[in-house]
């Protein structure tokens, strides 16, 4: 007969002088053990408080029950004897033992092990000639290739560490990552090379076709397991990229263990569809090496394609697929609406980087002819690549379920939900997360202060730990729950991006004054969105994307644009990002040219497509599919809808070519017009025409042939 409030507590003095405290729960809202676990630690509590002055000025209540304590110390108990070695050194030994074992596979190219080994150690000579030493960086600058992972491995045989970097990322920013990181030699190919700007003092090296005869050369490891094996750059709060330096011993540690749990061999073909700049393609490439197993790469210019994917996962048997989830929600959305599977070859799903949807997995399953075992992993790539594991139980995925658990550590690493002060939090009780152990990164790049305030030592354990950022807590089964971030970074399609670099950018801009990012869903797609305050009233967004895309990859240029006349604060004057108006859809197309309505009927027909899926009423024949709104996900939809209107079965990469609707239009005719003329038909003997010609049809009649002979 009272409010029905989660939790009620009155404190009351009877006569004989007790303190009696009486507790009400409302049942249904808590986990089972959470009431009778705070209740027994309060009373604890109160109990040393009446009989100890100390406890009252001590920094530890000791809250956490030490059943849970014992539970958490079990949980971090990863310690396991995995073998030690460099990542480049497997190559030479699978080199030797199967020399004729395909290592990589492109749509164009073979490597065997003995090719891949023989011509990297001849790259890695010319790198010595060049002085390459242990903990010089030396970058590589190419598109996803056969040639990537040749100039990785030779690196790596001369004895210095990897910089990954991507030729479409801006020239600025390009630059500025080659010599931040101190660069004196680049690996790339011909045709970059004379594309691409490069500093003075850089000096260059091409890989190109080669022979299928190379020297038999095989170097003596020049570095050891606590040298760096390479350099990541991710976004940095402050507005410049840091960089997460990796040794060897930490990311073998890793590669190991995830190849021993899921019994990666010989036998397996690892799907490689990860940006090498990526850290989850360290997995791809070394997890396929060490296990002597075959790498699959897709083609650069497919790399958003499912269509492509699907192909190659079927034409290669590949047996392991590891990406962020929305790449292979991509490929789920691409095969559920075409009606198609997945191969029965696919035993081992690695999903991560972002949220994983409670429905993905379920979806997965339903396409697959047996069923793999889709994992979860996380982590940081300051702990090289992966730190927590949760092999995901299809029957543990309710409709209830708000998350898939983040899980527990993997080999000879910590995880620890801890409060303010690195105690321990309670099970059920939100806590920041940190990691510990083996993979934990040398620091960042040149940074010492960045190094010094995300790698702290715990002082009751001693242990060395990264501070993540992230928030989680622990689950009754000793699994951890991710919960979020409590700072301003974001996962976007798995890149990790720090809002403040991306509006520190572009307070850059002489017309910003302020800025704000915050990250803004539309139909089941993440998008970033800009607000801005201007002292030029004719700025367009078109204007702030273009000036963004010359300082920031592609994925950190936001998608809307909002201008507003001052930014929402706080009472306490900070920047309140849970009032900023919503987004306007309608409001943002692009400024290019002016706007221009449907006239055909195949752009109308365009035009109401993207309108259903973009949410936007009003298009022109020249706004960019991606420039509003437009992602991977959507563009899979719009394909399989304009299949339903035109019968015509379009790739994904036909969007990415002509992301107007006047080029997607013509182009979608030319297809129309070929598809017409491609109906090749035999007569039987006996009717008058010729026995071999092409039908020219529209809407079901024929109304010509030609005769082929």
């Amino acid at each position: 007969q009272t409010p029905q409030v989660w939790l009620d507590v009155s404190v009351t003095e009877n006569q004989q002088g007790d303190l009696v405290i009486h507790w009400d729960s409302r049942d249904g809202i808590f986990p089972n053990d959470l009431m009778p676990n705070m209740a027994t630690a309060y009373h604890a509590l109160l109990q040393r408080l009446s009989k100890s002055h100390n406890v009252w000025i001590s920094d530890n209540l000791h809250l956490t029950p030490a059943t849970q304590l014992k539970q958490q110390r079990l949980a971090n108990n990863t310690k396991y004897n995995l073998p030690q070695t460099l990542l480049q050194t497997p190559v030479a030994k699978h080199a030797l033992l199967s020399p004729t074992k395909v290592a990589l596979v492109t749509t164009n190219k073979i490597l065997t092990y003995q090719q891949i080994q023989q011509y990297s150690e001849l790259v890695a000579q010319q790198l010595t000639t060049l002085n390459a030493q242990p903990n010089q960086l030396i970058a590589v600058v190419m598109e996803k290739s056969w040639e990537q992972i040749v100039a990785i491995l030779s690196i790596l045989h001369a004895g210095a560490a990897y910089l990954p970097i991507d030729p479409k990322l801006p020239e600025q920013r390009r630059i500025w990552l080659i010599q931040n990181a101190d660069v004196q030699v680049v690996i790339t190919t011909p045709e970059l090379d004379t594309q691409l700007q490069w500093p003075t003092q850089v000096k260059r090296i091409t890989l190109e076709q080669q022979s299928s005869a190379y020297p038999n050369i095989q170097s003596t490891p020049k570095q050891t397991l606590d040298d760096l094996a390479y350099v990541i750059f991710t976004s940095g709060s402050t507005g410049t990229p840091k960089g997460v330096m990796i040794d060897h011993r930490g990311a073998i540690n890793t590669i190991l263990d995830i190849n021993r749990r899921f019994s990666v061999n010989q036998h397996d073909r690892i799907f490689g569809i990860s940006a090498f700049n990526f850290d989850l393609s360290v997995w791809d490439i070394f997890g396929a090496i060490v296990a002597g197993a075959t790498l699959v790469l897709p083609d650069a210019d497919k790399l958003n394609d499912p269509q492509h994917w699907l192909s190659l996962l079927y034409e290669d048997s590949v047996t392991i697929w590891n990406s962020a989830p929305p790449v292979m929600e991509i490929l789920v959305e691409y095969a559920e609406t075409h009606q198609l599977q997945l191969p029965r070859s696919l035993r081992l799903i690695l999903l991560s980087g972002d949220w994983i949807p409670t429905t993905l997995p379920q979806r997965i399953q339903a396409l697959c002819q047996q069923n793999p075992l889709i994992i979860s992993l996380g982590g940081a790539t300051e702990a090289s690549i992966w730190s927590i594991f949760y092999p995901i139980d299809l029957n543990l995925i309710t409709p209830e379920l708000t998350s898939i658990p983040y899980g527990k550590p993997l080999a000879n690493q910590t995880f620890h939900v801890l409060d303010e002060k690195l105690r321990p939090r309670p099970c059920g009780v939100t806590g920041q997360l940190y990691i510990g152990g083996i993979g934990l990164a040398k620091g960042y790049w040149k940074d010492l202060q960045k190094t010094q305030n995300s790698f702290i030592t715990c002082p009751t354990t001693q242990d060395r730990l990264y501070r993540t950022g992230d928030l989680g807590r622990y689950l009754p089964d000793g699994n951890i729950e991710f919960l979020g971030r409590e700072d301003n970074q974001v996962k976007l399609r798995g890149y990790r991006i720090e809002l403040g670099e991306i509006e520190s950018t572009l307070l850059q801009h002489p017309d910003i004054t302020s800025a704000a990012l915050t990250l803004y869903k539309q139909q089941n797609e993440q998008h970033l969105s800009a607000y801005v305050i201007t002292n030029n009233k004719s700025l367009e967004p078109q204007n702030l994307k273009d000036y963004l895309a010359t300082k920031l990859p592609h994925y950190m240029v936001p998608t809307y644009f909002t201008f507003l006349d001052s930014l929402p604060l706080t009472s306490n004057g900070k920047l309140n990002r849970k009032v900023l108006p919503s987004i306007n859809t309608n409001t943002q197309i692009s400024a290019k040219k002016d706007f221009v309505a449907p006239q055909t009927e195949t752009e109308k027909a365009i035009a109401e497509v993207w309108s259903q899926i973009l949410g936007i009423k009003k298009i022109s024949i020249y706004d960019n599919f991606f420039d509003i709104g437009g992602q991977s996900l959507s563009a899979v939809r719009v394909m399989v809808m304009l299949k339903q209107k035109f019968g015509i079965s379009l790739p994904i990469s036909a969007l990415l070519e002509h992301s107007d609707i006047k080029q997607l239009s013509l182009y979608l005719i030319e297809q129309l017009n070929n598809k017409q003329h491609s109906s090749l038909v035999r007569l039987q003997q006996g009717q008058d025409l010729p026995p071999i010609f092409f039908i020219h049809a529209a809407g079901g009649n024929v109304f010509s042939y030609e005769n082929l002979v």
